[in-house]
Protein backbone atom coordinates (compact mmCIF):
# COMPACT_ATOMS: atom_id res chain seq x y z
CA UNK A 1 0.00 0.00 0.00
CA UNK A 2 2.86 2.33 0.95
CA UNK A 3 4.61 1.64 -2.35
CA UNK A 4 1.46 2.49 -4.32
CA UNK A 5 0.94 5.74 -2.43
CA UNK A 6 4.63 6.55 -2.66
CA UNK A 7 4.62 6.02 -6.42
CA UNK A 8 1.46 8.06 -6.79
CA UNK A 9 2.94 10.85 -4.70
CA UNK A 10 6.04 10.90 -6.86
CA UNK A 11 3.95 11.13 -10.02
CA UNK A 12 1.79 13.93 -8.57
CA UNK A 13 4.91 15.77 -7.43
CA UNK A 14 6.52 15.39 -10.84
CA UNK A 15 3.39 16.67 -12.59
CA UNK A 16 3.21 19.64 -10.25
CA UNK A 17 6.87 20.43 -10.85
CA UNK A 18 6.38 20.29 -14.60
CA UNK A 19 3.39 22.63 -14.38
CA UNK A 20 5.33 25.06 -12.23
CA UNK A 21 8.28 24.92 -14.56
CA UNK A 22 6.08 25.61 -17.57
CA UNK A 23 4.38 28.54 -15.88
CA UNK A 24 6.83 31.29 -16.87
CA UNK A 25 7.08 30.03 -20.45
CA UNK A 26 3.32 30.02 -20.79
CA UNK A 27 3.08 33.48 -19.26
CA UNK A 28 5.71 34.86 -21.63
CA UNK A 29 3.87 33.56 -24.69
CA UNK A 30 0.58 35.12 -23.63
CA UNK A 31 1.41 38.72 -24.54
CA UNK A 32 -0.46 40.88 -23.84
CA UNK A 33 -1.70 39.53 -20.53
CA UNK A 34 -2.83 42.95 -19.31
CA UNK A 35 -3.78 46.34 -20.81
CA UNK A 36 -1.17 48.22 -22.82
CA UNK A 37 -0.68 51.93 -22.11
CA UNK A 38 -0.32 54.19 -25.15
CA UNK A 39 1.23 57.50 -24.08
CA UNK A 40 0.17 60.58 -26.04
CA UNK A 41 2.65 63.39 -25.24
CA UNK A 42 0.03 66.07 -25.91
CA UNK A 43 -3.32 67.10 -24.45
CA UNK A 44 -6.76 65.72 -25.22
CA UNK A 45 -8.73 66.74 -28.27
CA UNK A 46 -5.82 67.42 -30.62
CA UNK A 47 -4.93 65.48 -33.75
CA UNK A 48 -2.46 63.21 -31.92
CA UNK A 49 -5.05 62.34 -29.29
CA UNK A 50 -7.74 61.61 -31.89
CA UNK A 51 -5.39 59.35 -33.86
CA UNK A 52 -4.33 57.50 -30.71
CA UNK A 53 -7.92 56.74 -29.73
CA UNK A 54 -8.83 55.55 -33.22
CA UNK A 55 -5.78 53.26 -33.28
CA UNK A 56 -6.52 51.96 -29.77
CA UNK A 57 -10.04 51.07 -30.91
CA UNK A 58 -8.51 49.41 -33.96
CA UNK A 59 -6.46 47.12 -31.72
CA UNK A 60 -9.62 46.21 -29.81
CA UNK A 61 -11.60 45.50 -32.98
CA UNK A 62 -8.93 43.62 -34.94
CA UNK A 63 -6.74 41.96 -32.30
CA UNK A 64 -8.87 42.08 -29.13
CA UNK A 65 -6.01 43.90 -27.41
CA UNK A 66 -6.83 46.38 -24.66
CA UNK A 67 -4.85 49.55 -25.44
CA UNK A 68 -5.49 52.42 -23.03
CA UNK A 69 -4.65 55.97 -24.13
CA UNK A 70 -3.01 58.17 -21.51
CA UNK A 71 -2.27 61.85 -22.18
CA UNK A 72 0.95 63.22 -20.69
CA UNK A 73 1.29 66.72 -22.10
CA UNK A 74 4.09 69.18 -21.43
CA UNK A 75 7.19 70.83 -22.88
CA UNK A 76 6.27 70.28 -26.52
CA UNK A 77 5.85 66.54 -26.10
CA UNK A 78 9.10 65.93 -24.22
CA UNK A 79 7.42 65.06 -20.91
CA UNK A 80 5.39 62.12 -22.20
CA UNK A 81 8.15 60.95 -24.53
CA UNK A 82 10.62 60.94 -21.66
CA UNK A 83 8.25 58.81 -19.58
CA UNK A 84 8.18 56.14 -22.28
CA UNK A 85 11.96 56.25 -22.69
CA UNK A 86 12.29 55.46 -18.97
CA UNK A 87 9.47 52.88 -18.88
CA UNK A 88 10.07 49.21 -18.16
CA UNK A 89 10.98 47.45 -21.44
CA UNK A 90 8.22 44.86 -21.11
CA UNK A 91 6.11 45.92 -24.10
CA UNK A 92 3.30 47.40 -22.02
CA UNK A 93 4.15 51.07 -22.57
CA UNK A 94 3.99 52.54 -26.07
CA UNK A 95 4.50 56.05 -27.42
CA UNK A 96 2.58 57.84 -30.14
CA UNK A 97 5.39 59.96 -31.53
CA UNK A 98 5.17 62.80 -34.04
CA UNK A 99 7.38 64.92 -36.23
CA UNK A 100 7.66 67.42 -33.39
CA UNK A 101 8.13 65.22 -30.35
CA UNK A 102 10.46 62.73 -32.03
CA UNK A 103 12.33 64.63 -34.75
CA UNK A 104 12.20 68.40 -34.24
CA UNK A 105 12.59 68.49 -30.47
CA UNK A 106 16.13 67.11 -30.58
CA UNK A 107 17.16 70.34 -32.34
CA UNK A 108 14.91 72.67 -30.34
CA UNK A 109 15.82 71.69 -26.76
CA UNK A 110 19.29 71.84 -25.22
CA UNK A 111 18.56 69.22 -22.58
CA UNK A 112 16.18 66.70 -24.10
CA UNK A 113 15.43 63.94 -21.54
CA UNK A 114 15.76 61.24 -24.20
CA UNK A 115 17.70 60.40 -27.35
CA UNK A 116 15.13 59.57 -30.03
CA UNK A 117 17.32 57.29 -32.14
CA UNK A 118 18.73 55.42 -29.11
CA UNK A 119 15.93 55.29 -26.55
CA UNK A 120 13.06 54.22 -28.83
CA UNK A 121 12.36 51.40 -31.24
CA UNK A 122 10.09 52.33 -34.18
CA UNK A 123 7.13 50.00 -34.58
CA UNK A 124 5.10 51.54 -37.40
CA UNK A 125 4.16 54.80 -39.00
CA UNK A 126 0.40 55.31 -38.93
CA UNK A 127 0.14 58.11 -41.42
CA UNK A 128 0.73 61.76 -42.20
CA UNK A 129 -1.33 64.92 -41.98
CA UNK A 130 -0.67 67.54 -44.64
CA UNK A 131 -0.79 71.22 -43.84
CA UNK A 132 -2.90 73.86 -45.51
CA UNK A 133 -1.70 77.23 -46.71
CA UNK A 134 -4.59 79.58 -45.95
CA UNK A 135 -5.08 83.33 -46.20
CA UNK A 136 -7.43 85.74 -44.54
CA UNK A 137 -10.25 86.65 -46.98
CA UNK A 138 -9.59 90.40 -46.80
CA UNK A 139 -6.36 89.97 -48.80
CA UNK A 140 -8.32 88.82 -51.84
CA UNK A 141 -5.82 86.08 -52.69
CA UNK A 142 -7.07 83.08 -54.65
CA UNK A 143 -3.95 81.01 -55.35
CA UNK A 144 -0.33 80.43 -54.42
CA UNK A 145 1.12 82.56 -57.20
CA UNK A 146 -0.83 85.61 -56.01
CA UNK A 147 0.42 84.90 -52.50
CA UNK A 148 4.06 84.56 -53.59
CA UNK A 149 3.87 87.76 -55.63
CA UNK A 150 2.65 89.67 -52.57
CA UNK A 151 5.20 87.99 -50.30
CA UNK A 152 8.10 88.70 -52.67
CA UNK A 153 8.12 92.47 -52.17
CA UNK A 154 10.35 94.44 -49.83
CA UNK A 155 7.42 96.46 -48.52
CA UNK A 156 5.31 93.38 -47.83
CA UNK A 157 3.12 93.83 -44.79
CA UNK A 158 2.26 90.14 -44.57
CA UNK A 159 2.33 88.30 -41.27
CA UNK A 160 1.76 84.69 -40.31
CA UNK A 161 0.78 82.93 -37.12
CA UNK A 162 1.98 79.77 -35.43
CA UNK A 163 1.79 78.11 -32.03
CA UNK A 164 5.39 79.10 -31.30
CA UNK A 165 8.97 78.93 -32.52
CA UNK A 166 9.82 75.51 -33.90
CA UNK A 167 6.23 74.31 -34.17
CA UNK A 168 4.96 72.73 -37.37
CA UNK A 169 3.32 75.97 -38.54
CA UNK A 170 6.54 77.92 -38.09
CA UNK A 171 8.78 75.31 -39.72
CA UNK A 172 6.41 74.93 -42.67
CA UNK A 173 6.83 78.62 -43.55
CA UNK A 174 10.58 78.49 -42.96
CA UNK A 175 10.77 75.52 -45.33
CA UNK A 176 8.77 77.46 -47.92
CA UNK A 177 11.41 80.20 -47.71
CA UNK A 178 13.92 77.64 -48.96
CA UNK A 179 11.89 77.37 -52.18
CA UNK A 180 10.61 80.90 -52.72
CA UNK A 181 11.14 84.41 -51.30
CA UNK A 182 8.59 84.99 -48.53
CA UNK A 183 8.87 88.34 -46.76
CA UNK A 184 6.54 88.05 -43.77
CA UNK A 185 6.61 88.65 -40.02
CA UNK A 186 6.26 85.62 -37.75
CA UNK A 187 3.72 86.12 -34.94
CA UNK A 188 3.92 83.21 -32.46
CA UNK A 189 0.94 82.61 -30.17
CA UNK A 190 0.91 80.79 -26.85
CA UNK A 191 -2.80 80.27 -27.38
CA UNK A 192 -3.36 78.72 -30.81
CA UNK A 193 -7.05 79.61 -30.72
CA UNK A 194 -6.24 83.31 -30.48
CA UNK A 195 -4.01 82.98 -33.50
CA UNK A 196 -6.86 81.53 -35.55
CA UNK A 197 -9.18 84.29 -34.32
CA UNK A 198 -6.73 86.96 -35.46
CA UNK A 199 -6.23 85.18 -38.78
CA UNK A 200 -9.97 85.05 -39.44
CA UNK A 201 -10.30 88.68 -38.34
CA UNK A 202 -7.63 89.87 -40.77
CA UNK A 203 -5.08 90.89 -38.14
CA UNK A 204 -2.85 88.08 -39.41
CA UNK A 205 -2.34 87.53 -43.16
CA UNK A 206 -1.81 83.80 -43.56
CA UNK A 207 -0.80 80.54 -41.94
CA UNK A 208 0.39 77.05 -42.82
CA UNK A 209 -1.07 74.68 -40.28
CA UNK A 210 -2.50 71.19 -39.79
CA UNK A 211 -5.23 70.25 -42.23
CA UNK A 212 -7.81 69.01 -39.65
CA UNK A 213 -7.41 72.20 -37.60
CA UNK A 214 -7.98 74.59 -40.51
CA UNK A 215 -10.60 72.54 -42.35
CA UNK A 216 -13.61 73.90 -40.38
CA UNK A 217 -12.51 77.49 -41.06
CA UNK A 218 -12.22 76.72 -44.77
CA UNK A 219 -15.57 74.92 -44.91
CA UNK A 220 -17.28 77.89 -43.25
CA UNK A 221 -15.67 80.38 -45.64
CA UNK A 222 -13.74 82.13 -42.89
CA UNK A 223 -10.36 81.34 -44.47
CA UNK A 224 -9.28 80.92 -48.10
CA UNK A 225 -7.38 77.70 -48.93
CA UNK A 226 -4.51 78.33 -51.34
CA UNK A 227 -2.76 74.95 -51.37
CA UNK A 228 -2.26 71.69 -49.56
CA UNK A 229 1.31 70.76 -48.60
CA UNK A 230 1.11 66.99 -49.14
CA UNK A 231 2.01 65.02 -52.25
CA UNK A 232 -1.61 64.57 -53.28
CA UNK A 233 -4.86 66.45 -52.97
CA UNK A 234 -7.16 65.64 -50.09
CA UNK A 235 -10.51 63.95 -50.75
CA UNK A 236 -11.95 66.34 -48.17
CA UNK A 237 -10.93 69.38 -50.28
CA UNK A 238 -10.53 67.94 -53.79
CA UNK A 239 -10.49 71.35 -55.50
CA UNK A 240 -7.51 72.64 -53.52
CA UNK A 241 -4.24 72.01 -55.41
CA UNK A 242 -0.96 70.85 -53.92
CA UNK A 243 2.00 73.21 -53.59
CA UNK A 244 3.70 71.22 -56.35
CA UNK A 245 0.73 71.78 -58.67
CA UNK A 246 0.81 75.45 -57.72
CA UNK A 247 4.35 75.91 -58.99
CA UNK A 248 6.43 75.34 -55.85
CA UNK A 249 8.32 72.32 -57.16
CA UNK A 250 9.60 69.87 -54.57
CA UNK A 251 7.85 71.43 -51.59
CA UNK A 252 6.19 68.94 -49.26
CA UNK A 253 5.46 69.45 -45.58
CA UNK A 254 3.50 67.00 -43.47
CA UNK A 255 3.25 65.91 -39.85
CA UNK A 256 3.73 62.18 -39.33
CA UNK A 257 2.44 59.97 -36.51
CA UNK A 258 3.90 56.65 -35.43
CA UNK A 259 4.13 54.04 -32.70
CA UNK A 260 7.31 53.46 -30.68
CA UNK A 261 8.52 51.19 -27.89
CA UNK A 262 11.24 51.88 -25.34
CA UNK A 263 14.52 50.16 -26.16
CA UNK A 264 15.32 46.65 -24.91
CA UNK A 265 11.82 45.18 -25.28
CA UNK A 266 12.34 41.41 -25.83
CA UNK A 267 12.54 40.42 -29.49
CA UNK A 268 9.57 38.04 -29.37
CA UNK A 269 7.35 40.66 -27.76
CA UNK A 270 8.50 43.30 -30.21
CA UNK A 271 7.77 41.00 -33.16
CA UNK A 272 4.29 40.27 -31.82
CA UNK A 273 3.58 43.99 -31.56
CA UNK A 274 4.95 44.77 -35.03
CA UNK A 275 3.01 41.94 -36.69
CA UNK A 276 -0.24 42.77 -34.91
CA UNK A 277 0.14 46.49 -35.61
CA UNK A 278 0.47 45.73 -39.33
CA UNK A 279 -2.84 43.84 -39.24
CA UNK A 280 -4.55 46.62 -37.29
CA UNK A 281 -3.35 49.39 -39.61
CA UNK A 282 -4.36 47.29 -42.60
CA UNK A 283 -7.99 47.34 -41.51
CA UNK A 284 -10.19 49.13 -44.05
CA UNK A 285 -12.47 50.34 -41.26
CA UNK A 286 -9.62 52.03 -39.37
CA UNK A 287 -8.16 53.49 -42.55
CA UNK A 288 -11.53 55.01 -43.46
CA UNK A 289 -11.84 56.56 -40.00
CA UNK A 290 -8.34 58.03 -40.22
CA UNK A 291 -8.96 59.38 -43.73
CA UNK A 292 -12.13 61.09 -42.49
CA UNK A 293 -9.91 63.02 -40.06
CA UNK A 294 -7.74 64.34 -42.89
CA UNK A 295 -4.98 61.79 -42.36
CA UNK A 296 -3.12 60.24 -45.27
CA UNK A 297 -2.76 56.63 -44.15
CA UNK A 298 0.79 55.36 -44.65
CA UNK A 299 1.49 52.24 -42.58
CA UNK A 300 5.25 51.74 -42.74
CA UNK A 301 6.68 48.74 -40.87
CA UNK A 302 9.61 48.87 -38.45
CA UNK A 303 12.64 48.92 -40.77
CA UNK A 304 10.95 51.06 -43.44
CA UNK A 305 9.75 53.45 -40.75
CA UNK A 306 13.29 53.62 -39.34
CA UNK A 307 14.67 54.55 -42.77
CA UNK A 308 12.02 57.25 -43.13
CA UNK A 309 13.01 58.70 -39.74
CA UNK A 310 16.63 59.07 -40.85
CA UNK A 311 15.54 61.12 -43.87
CA UNK A 312 13.07 63.15 -41.82
CA UNK A 313 15.78 63.99 -39.29
CA UNK A 314 18.10 65.37 -41.98
CA UNK A 315 15.30 67.40 -43.56
CA UNK A 316 14.10 68.88 -40.27
CA UNK A 317 17.62 69.70 -39.12
CA UNK A 318 18.27 71.61 -42.36
CA UNK A 319 15.09 73.68 -41.95
CA UNK A 320 15.84 74.59 -38.33
CA UNK A 321 19.46 75.49 -39.09
CA UNK A 322 18.43 77.59 -42.11
CA UNK A 323 15.90 79.44 -39.95
CA UNK A 324 18.56 79.98 -37.26
CA UNK A 325 16.22 78.82 -34.50
CA UNK A 326 18.18 78.66 -31.25
CA UNK A 327 17.49 75.67 -28.96
CA UNK A 328 15.74 76.41 -25.69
Amino acid sequence: MFQVLSGLSRRVGLAAALCLGAGPALAQSAYPSRPVTLIVPFGTGGATDVIARLVAQGFADTAKWNVVVENKAGAGGTLGSGMVARAAPDGYTWLLGTTGSYTANQFLYKALPYQPDKDFVPIAMIGQIPNLLVATPSLGMKDVQQFLKAANTLDSHLSYSSSGAGTSGHLAVEQLRMYAPVNAVHVPYKNAGQGYTDLVGGRISFAIDNFPVLLPFVKSGKLVPLAITGKTRSPLLPDVPTMEESGVKGYENTVWFGLFLPKDVPADTRKSIIDTTAKVLGSADLQNKLTAQGITVRPLAGSDFAAFLVQDRAKTKAIIEKAAIEPM
